[in-house]
């Protein structure tokens, strides 16, 4: 999911359930953000039913746009969110303009 929270603040959300913190990468490189996730081996014996399926490896890249940074990055109740912001530089900003 990608939500604008307004002009500045965009989220992304990723549901990464039946993985751990540990498993999980979030890296930005030269306005890439990639977020790879690796499957630590688990012990399958003690599973009787598993209902949620941990694929084994994962990785999703984006290009941000030269304006945009990371701000942070938390996983909670099986959901990694990452917080963008856009930095608009002051001469893009609207600004009013006085009439002589």
């Amino acid at each position: 999911n990608l939500i604008k929270e307004d002009d500045e603040n965009y989220r992304l959300e990723f549901a990464l359930a039946g993985y751990t913190k540990d498993e999980i990468k979030v890296n930005v490189e030269a306005n890439k953000l990639s977020v790879v996730v690796e499957a630590l081996p688990k012990n399958e014996e003690k599973y009787i039913y598993k209902g949620i399926s941990r694929a084994s490896n994962i990785k999703r890249t984006m290009t941000l746009d030269n304006d945009v940074v990371v701000k942070s990055a938390k996983y909670v109740d099986g959901v990694l969110v990452i917080s963008l912001q856009r930095i608009i530089p002051e001469d893009k900003k609207p600004r009013s303009i006085t009439i002589d």
